[in-house]
């Protein structure tokens, strides 16, 4: 329905999955009647071929997780992406930049978190109900077209 999307989140482990961290996004999304997928719902083979595709030979195995996992679900026809990193510099924001490039190209929408001792709650709530908002309007588009 239009009021239900596939949303992908991107990140290392210890962001996505730390509701503490992550101020409950998996479980935000879930509510919402969302699916939601992660990285780890890859296979390594899929990363791999999903990292080279964008990237070539991933320079940060690290990264590795992130960047194909982006590519991967952009290409299967996800809703929407968010990337979730702890920092704003670093190999997290250069990999996170080349997912939202990617889902600029196919149009997807793609919302960046970056998660640091000033995020507040609020916040992120607030950014989650626009996204979904977003992607919903573009369902509703879709359908009636």
């Amino acid at each position: 329905t239009p009021t239900q999307a596939t949303i992908a989140i991107i990140g290392h482990p210890y962001l996505v999955y730390d509701e503490h961290i992550s101020y409950r996004l998996i479980h935000r999304l879930k509510q919402a009647q969302n699916k939601v997928l992660t990285p780890e719902m890859l296979t390594t083979e899929e990363l791999e071929s999903a990292t080279a595709r964008l990237v070539g030979r991933a320079k940060w195995t690290c990264e590795e997780e992130v960047v194909g996992a982006g590519g991967h679900y952009l290409r299967s026809g996800t809703d929407g992406v968010i990337g979730i990193t702890a920092f704003g510099c670093g190999p997290d924001s250069l990999m996170m930049d080349i997912v939202q490039r990617q889902a600029r190209t196919m149009t997807t929408p793609f919302m960046s978190l970056t998660l640091d001792e000033h995020t507040a709650e609020a916040g992120i709530v607030t950014r989650l109900e626009a996204f979904l908002d977003m992607i919903y309007r573009k369902k509703r588009k879709r359908i009636c077209v």
